[in-house]
């Protein structure tokens, strides 16, 4: 459609954020730099109004496909000094970025959104102090030096100052999100207990 320039969010990371480096480290912040950098220049010839959003680690529902090799994998294990957001701060942060008008956007069509900083201790006293106990003895701790050798220059300060002017924000504590995390699952759980009663009583009629 001539003169039509439709929002474009691009999911990002963090990690490519990293000012200890010149260079992305790895395919993972190459994959990222190209394709914020083709968002920045389409953005430019007007293709597309987008926007690159570099979101902390997205904690919650584990990858069971992933199994521990990825960090936001690892995080997310323990809650079901890093920078982390719930899902649900992270897609009412997408989707207010989509509502934002074009001058609203930085020119270089990058923003850093906010998170909570935390070390991996605080986390599992976060849980003990929302679940127990009995919920943090499911936690083992074990170090993987392969896995942890690979990702030091993870940022662990950066500039959100643009995000927050606009009113994004990050989740209220880590306890908060542990409560939210619960309280999903729970949720879930009971529409798929409901829908499988409702499904065996319309199996039933059918068969009497």
């Amino acid at each position: 459609i001539p003169g039509y320039s439709p929002r474009f969010v691009f999911a990002s990371s963090i990690s490519a954020s990293n000012p200890s480096s010149a260079e992305p480290q790895d395919s993972h912040e190459t994959q990222n730099a190209i394709a914020e950098r083709l968002i920045s220049e389409y953005s430019q010839e007007g293709f597309v109004d987008g926007i690159s959003l570099r979101l902390p680690t997205v904690v919650g529902h584990p990858n069971p496909k992933a199994s521990g090799r990825t960090a936001a994998s690892f995080f997310s294990r323990i809650i079901k000094g890093h920078i982390i957001a719930s899902p649900k701060a992270t897609a009412e942060n997408l989707l207010r970025v989509a509502n934002l008008t074009s001058r609203q956007l930085p020119t270089s069509r990058i923003m850093n959104m906010p998170g909570i900083t935390l070390a991996g201790h605080e986390i599992i006293e976060a849980v003990n102090h929302v679940a127990g106990e009995r919920v943090v003895k499911l936690i083992h701790q074990e170090r993987d030096n392969c896995k942890w050798n690979t990702k030091p220059r993870w940022p662990q300060n950066i500039d959100t100052n643009n995000a927050l002017s606009l009113n994004f924000v990050p989740d209220k504590s880590i306890e908060a999100t542990v409560k939210s995390y619960i309280e999903d699952h729970l949720n879930q759980r009971k529409s798929c207990l409901h829908l499988r009663g409702s499904f065996k009583r319309q199996l039933s009629g059918m068969t009497a």
